[in-house]
C-alpha cells in the first residue's frame, strides 16, 4: 500500500467519525484575522487553488509586514486543512502559529474542496508548481514580509517544499513534517514489510513479497511500459490474492493496481530521490519525524535528510526525532494508521510548539506589542 492509497483509505475511514469538533480544532472567535484567497497557478494559470490566510491580529504583533509560511499536504486529494478522521492538522498549526506572531496560508489541493483542477492528472512535479505558485502568492501579500517566506509540508508535502525551495531561492525556510529522505519505492517497501510483519504473515510470504515489489520498482526506475510492470504486478496480486481461485479476478485487480504503481504520479514518487532537491537547499531547515511513525519512518529518512542538507548549501540544519508520536504528530501507542481516529490530540503541542520557537528564531518573530 502507497502513500496516496493509504491517504484514500482514511478519507474513506473519516466518514465514520462524523464532523464533531476534536478538542484542538479551532473555534471562532479568532485573535487574528482569517483571509479566503484565490491563488492561480499551473502552466498558464489554468487551475486556482482555494485557501485560507490567517494573519497575526495588529493589537498584539503590530501591523506587519509578517514572517510567513504556507503549508503542503500530504499524498492524496487533501483539503485545506488536511481533513483526516475528524482531525484538522493544518488548521489547529495554523492557528497555533498565527497565535504567535505568524501567518499561515493553507490551500486545498487542485480539485478539491473549492480549487479547480483535476487531482487524478497531478504528478508530484505538479503538485510542486501549485505549491511555488502558493508560496509565490504568499510572499506577495501586503501582509506579508517577502524575505521571510517560508515553505513547510507534511509527508509528501514534506518532499515538495525542499523541491520548491531549490529552486525558489526567495524562500527564506523550510519545515519538513515527516517528509521522506528516500526514494519513494523505499518509503513503500518499508511500509509493506512493517504492515505485513505487524499483521503476522510468515517470513518466507513477506520475502518474496518483498523481491516482486523491488522488480517492480526496478522496472518503474528503469522507464518500462505499463504492460510490463503489468506482468510483475500480476505476479504479486497472485500471490496476495491466492484466496481467489479465479485467475481472471487476479488479472482484473492487478489492472486496478496498476496505477499505484505505473500512474504518471506513482512514476513520480517512486523514483524522485529527495537528495537531490535538499543538497541544494541554501536556507534553513527543521526536519521533524515521529519515532512511532509508520508511514515515513524516522530512521529510514531523517538520516538522509541530515546527509543531503550536509552535503549542501543549508546554512543550519534542525533534524528531530519526536518520541512516541505518529505520521499525524499525534502522541501514539502504535503508530498504526487505524489509531489515528482513536486518538483526540489532533497536533502534539510540544510538536507544534519547536516548529513555532524554530520559525520564531529563524524569522525574528517580534515580541508582542507592550512586552
Amino acid at each position: 500500500m502507497n502513500l496516496a492509497a493509504i491517504a484514500a483509505l482514511i478519507a474513506c475511514c473519516s466518514v465514520a467519525f462524523g464532523q464533531d469538533a476534536r478538542p484542538q480544532t479551532p473555534r471562532a472567535p479568532f485573535p487574528y484575522s482569517s483571509e479566503e484567497v484565490t491563488i492561480p497557478a499551473g502552466d498558464g494559470a489554468d487551475h486556482t487553488l482555494a485557501g485560507t490566510l490567517t494573519v497575526p491580529e495588529a493589537s498584539v504583533w503590530g501591523n506587519g509586514p509578517h514572517p510567513a509560511m504556507v503549508l503542503v499536504t500530504g499524498s492524496g486529494p487533501q483539503d485545506r486543512d488536511e481533513t483526516i478522521m475528524g482531525h484538522k492538522p493544518f488548521a489547529v498549526l495554523a492557528d497555533y502559529l498565527t497565535r504567535r506572531g505568524i501567518a499561515v496560508l493553507r490551500y486545498d489541493d487542485r480539485g478539491v474542496g473549492r480549487s479547480t483542477g483535476s487531482f487524478a492528472d497531478a504528478t508530484v512535479r505538479g503538485l510542486a508548481s501549485d505549491a511555488r505558485a502558493a508560496w509565490s502568492f504568499l510572499r506577495d501579500h501586503p501582509a506579508t514580509d517577502p524575505a521571510r517566506v517560508g515553505i513547510g509540508g507534511h509527508s509528501e508535502g514534506g518532499l515538495i517544499a525542499p523541491m520548491v525551495a531549490a529552486d525558489e531561492p526567495g524562500v527564506a525556510f523550510v519545515v519538513m513534517l515527516a517528509g521522506p529522505g528516500v526514494p519513494g519505492s523505499e518509503v513503500l517497501l518499508f511500509q509493506s514489510e512493517f504492515l505485513m510483519r505487524a499483521g503476522g504473515l510468515a517470513e518466507d510470504f513477506i520475502a518474496e513479497n518483498q523481491s516482486i515489489r523491488r522488480a517492480i520498482f526496478a522496472l518503474v526506475h528503469e522507464g518500462a511500459d505499463d504492460a510490463t510492470v503489468l506482468g510483475e504486478v500480476e505476479r504479486l496480486m497472485d500471490m496476495e490474492l491466492a484466496y481467489m481461485k479465479d485467475p481472471e479476478a487476479r488479472r482484473r485487480m492487478a489492472q486496478q493496481a496498476l496505477p499505484q504503481f505505473a500512474g504518471a504520479w506513482a512514476r513520480e514518487f517512486l523514483t524522485i530521490d529527495p537528495a537531490d532537491a535538499l543538497s541544494r537547499v541554501a536556507v534553513p531547515v527543521l526536519a521533524l519525524n515521529g519515532t512511532l511513525d509508520t508511514q515515513v519512518n524516522a530512521d529510514q529518512n531523517l538520516i538522509p535528510i541530515e546527509r543531503a542538507l550536509a552535503a549542501g548549501p543549508c546554512p543550519s540544519a534542525t533534524v528531530v526525532r519526536l518520541k512516541n508520536l505518529n505520521h499525524l504528530f499525534q502522541p501514539a501507542e502504535t503508530g498504526m494508521f487505524g489509531e489515528y481516529g482513536a486518538i483526540e490530540t489532533t497536533f502534539d503541542e510540544a510538536a507544534m510548539g519547536l516548529i513555532a520557537g524554530w520559525v520564531s528564531s529563524v524569522t525574528g518573530v517580534k515580541p508582542p506589542v507592550g512586552e
